[in-house]
């Protein structure tokens, strides 16, 4: 799985559960971005993971957390579907 297709499919996970910060998970099964991007590459192992990190990283110019903290979550969908 390339970089692109971890963050696509982290963006459709974010889609159906919903953004939370602060949290891996709140009550209501809304996930971070962190959590979404590890669930979105669970099969591929880690590796695929810390590509798609990287490549957010770069693209984004500040921790990424931090920078997902600002965002609503159509935001945040609609930035990782344009990477």
């Amino acid at each position: 799985m390339t970089p692109h297709e971890v963050l696509s499919k982290t963006a459709d996970i974010l889609e159906e559960r919903g953004f939370c910060c602060g949290r891996l998970e709140d009550v209501w099964g809304r996930v971070c971005l962190v959590n979404a991007m590890s669930i979105a590459a669970e099969d591929e192992g880690f590796d695929a993971y810390y590509r798609a990190m990287a490549l957010l990283r770069e693209r984004v110019k500040e921790p990424v957390v931090k920078w997902a903290e600002r965002q609503s979550q159509s935001e945040l969908v609609a930035a990782l579907r344009s990477m």
